[in-house]
């Protein structure tokens, strides 16, 4: 898939991913480490580029989603401790 304003990655085995270079769409840094781990563990040669892409995608969606919810439940104080700090 070809985005634009898009990024490429190039692997040691000279192997382009093309990535959005929208942080709303793929998480680089994310892409990257992924990347690492699956050229250092040998298995990148069963990794499409595309399948790749949109796994990722899926994943960086996910993880606004898991910020915003944490936005909500901060606003709504559910994340408030308790005001008692002291034994009765």
């Amino acid at each position: 898939m070809i985005y634009a304003g898009g990024a490429t990655l190039v692997g040691p085995d000279e192997r382009a991913w093309t990535l959005s270079s929208n942080p709303g769409i793929h998480d680089y840094d994310l892409a990257v480490r992924l990347l690492e781990a699956a050229y250092n563990s040998g298995c990148v040669h069963a990794l499409d580029p595309g399948m790749f892409a949109d796994r990722l995608a899926e994943i960086t969606q996910r993880r606004i989603d898991d910020e915003d919810t944490v936005l909500k439940d901060v606003r709504a104080g559910s994340l408030r401790g308790s005001t008692r700090r002291h034994l009765p």
